[in-house]
């Protein structure tokens, strides 16, 4: 395969096996989100295991998300003199938001990369790429999205 010359042997398996790791903070994390979600909307909220609308938890590009880690950097808000001196507080805050924002996109990234390495091995054929797609998103031990 192409990608050979850029992976390790048991990338998939490595992956996988950090993904279990880190399964049961993301399961927290939804469920955190789902309760914030039903706090705000109340029988609005997406209920049953539903896909969560990506309009209520925001949508950003990869380039948005990057300027924004840096915008809201302590060492930043130190540079344009916001701050005088980051309190320890603000680092522990800050570093959970980003967790409350980034952890979740884990699993996403991960059915992504999946999906993409089946198609490169030949696995799914073409005329089965929506079929398959769906049956790996919603099926699998993955459907938490």
């Amino acid at each position: 395969m192409w990608t050979s010359d850029y992976e390790i042997e048991n990338l998939l398996q490595m992956v996988s096996s950090n993904w279990e790791e880190i399964r049961p903070l993301y399961l927290e994390l939804h469920a955190y989100v789902r309760k914030k979600l039903n706090e705000c909307y109340g029988k609005l909220a997406p209920t049953g295991g539903k896909p969560i609308p990506v309009h209520l938890t925001a949508f950003h590009e990869a380039v948005a998300w990057a300027i924004e880690l840096f915008i809201h950097s302590n060492n930043h808000l130190e540079i344009i003199n916001l701050v005088n001196s980051p309190a320890k507080d603000n680092d522990i805050n800050y570093l959970l938001m980003l967790a409350l924002e980034k952890i979740p996109s884990i699993l996403h990234s991960y059915v992504v990369d999946l999906w993409r390495y089946k198609i490169f091995q030949g696995v799914v054929k073409e005329e089965e790429y929506n079929k398959k797609w769906w049956e790996l998103r919603y099926r699998l031990k993955y459907s938490l999205i």
